[in-house]
């Protein structure tokens, strides 16, 4: 794929469309931003055509993809901030690029389950993503254990928790239906924390609700806050989850590209 890329920049093709889920999308990022230069990322636009299980780039969706007429405008394509995060693995920092949202805990876990599906979910991916997606929520929901970390960010300082979810987001919708609420801010130069800590069984379903209905921030056991960094660090290693792929490490650092590369989603 960078190979391809690469070539495609040198004869002066700018324009690249990911058809696919958000990792498909998160895949042409992280490949392009490994191939071009600071010149060549100014003129670079990406575009998405949304046929995967969650497509979280597109929300909030007036209406789901019904045809195959797909039209992309790269005319409007408009500069849109771009997360990163470095992390520890076998003792070397990788940086990762995500332009929806990242998470650590239940998120994150379910992510890697519902990429590596038991025989049930397989049966259940074929029939119904939506159906899927809450079977994998669920799951997760009833075996995940809180996870002992230590969190460095401004707005929140540093303290340790018993970390049940953080999502790090640009866009507060994902996993299919569940969002913490409020609009999509793609150009603040700022990240959307959401904190969940020290939740049982109990309050972890009420997590699963509250999301569904776009309630987060009636719960208790809850805070959020914007900011440019967030550090995390754990005895233990934990999943780490960006536009829907997934990563395992006991160290990651968070931060924010302001408009940074310009991407348009579908009309259809």
């Amino acid at each position: 794929l960078k190979k391809i890329l690469r070539e495609n920049i040198q004869k002066g093709n700018f324009e690249f469309t990911a058809a696919g889920g958000d990792g498909t999308l998160n895949q042409l990022l992280n490949s392009l931003l490994e191939v071009v230069n600071d010149t060549e990322l100014k003129k670079i636009k990406i575009g998405a055509i949304g046929i995967g299980s969650s497509n979280d780039f597109h929300k909030p969706v007036k209406k789901e993809l019904k045809t195959p007429s797909i039209m992309i405008d790269f005319s409007n394509a408009k500069f849109r901030d771009v997360g990163y995060f470095t992390f520890r693995q076998n003792g070397n920092y990788i940086k990762k690029y995500f332009l929806i949202n990242a998470s650590i805990g239940i998120t994150a876990e379910g992510n890697f389950n519902f990429n590596n599906p038991d025989g049930i979910l397989k049966y259940i991916k074929k029939k119904s993503s939506k159906w899927a997606i809450i079977y994998t929520a669920l799951k997760t929901l009833l075996h995940y254990q809180n996870q002992s970390v230590q969190i460095y960010s401004e707005g929140w300082g540093a303290k340790a928790v018993k970390l049940t979810n953080l999502g790090i987001t640009k866009n507060p919708h994902f996993s299919g239906d569940l969002s913490y609420g409020g609009k999509p801010v793609y150009d603040n130069g700022l990240l959307q924390m959401y904190l969940s800590y020290n939740m049982n069984i109990i309050t972890r379903l009420k997590l699963f609700r509250a999301l569904q209905t776009h309630k987060f921030h009636i719960l208790k056991n809850v805070s959020s806050w914007d900011a440019k960094e967030i550090v995390i660090d754990a005895v233990r290693k934990f999943y780490v989850e960006f536009d829907g792929e997934v990563i395992k490490t006991d160290h990651a650092k968070f931060g924010i590209h302001q408009k940074y590369i310009r991407a348009v989603s579908y009309t259809h």
